[in-house]
């Protein structure tokens, strides 16, 4: 009966510790261009008006690759999907390719692996759903980017 607490505990513990959260709302705004309600004059197959949504959000460019344990860290981009108090979080986009691989002999792409970004020192980690937290450092650039859907 104690090892079977005990597991439990343990289990519950670790899945307590990995847990990301899903909170960010990047800024989104519409445009028009040009502005609505002015005359404006184009030529022949020119657009007379643009419209679309401008989404503004938070970005790590990885510059440099690295490894944290058996993970291997490319350079690319990680779009923020999440803060708490503690700790901010980050995605791949795999949209313009991975940039976790794990594997300690092979590398394959880990397109479940997030990274979270320790506020108070800058330590960053990998978390995956079925496995433990684990943590390093890797050389990253904080940026905002924009985008702009039609």
């Amino acid at each position: 009966m104690f090892k079977k607490c005990l597991l439990l505990s343990l289990v519950l513990m670790l899945s307590s510790c990995s847990t990301v959260k899903y909170n960010y709302m990047p800024k989104t705004q519409s445009f028009s261009v040009p502005d609505l309600n002015v005359k404006v004059s184009s030529g022949l197959g020119e657009p007379l008006l643009d419209q679309g949504l401008s989404t503004e959000r938070d970005i790590l460019r990885i510059t440099k690759e690295s490894g944290i344990s058996a993970y291997k860290i490319r350079p690319g981009k990680l779009i923020k999907i999440g803060e708490d108090k503690y700790s901010e979080y980050f995605a791949q986009d795999l949209t313009s390719g991975f940039s976790i691989y794990s594997g300690l002999i092979i590398s394959t792409p880990d397109a479940s692996a997030t990274v979270q970004r320790k506020k108070k020192n800058g330590e960053f980690c990998i978390m995956r759903p079925a496995d433990l937290t684990v943590c390093g450092e890797f050389y990253a650039v904080r940026k905002k980017e924009t985008v702009i859907t039609n």
